[in-house]
């Protein structure tokens, strides 16, 4: 299960807003009873799942669940995707949140 997300970067209004000239974005993620993380980034619209990109994941929460995401250079509107597989093998949750460029 996860209970939360947070990056390196304030959110405003419901989009997490990376300064220009940014080149990294951290996302932390705080997840219970996970074996694998896995970070996407999907492009906004509907029907755009199919489009998604594996940025990350993390295979061991013993030093917390977290990512470097190499954005230099990118423009970003993007949703990122957490998901968590769980440790019992069926389980999968996820959470969603916005991203954007200044």
């Amino acid at each position: 299960m996860i209970t939360s997300i947070k990056t390196n970067f304030p959110e405003k209004e419901g989009w997490v807003v990376v300064p220009a000239n940014s080149s990294d974005l951290t996302v932390t993620v705080e997840a219970t009873n996970a074996e694998t993380l896995l970070f996407w980034s999907v492009p906004t619209g509907t029907e755009t799942w199919g489009e998604r990109e594996l940025i990350g994941y993390d295979t061991s929460g013993s030093d917390g669940w977290k990512i470097t995401w190499n954005i230099a250079g990118k423009s970003l509107h993007n949703r990122l995707v957490v998901q968590a597989l769980g440790s019992d093998g069926k389980t999968i949750t996820d959470k969603t949140i916005n991203i954007t460029n200044e």
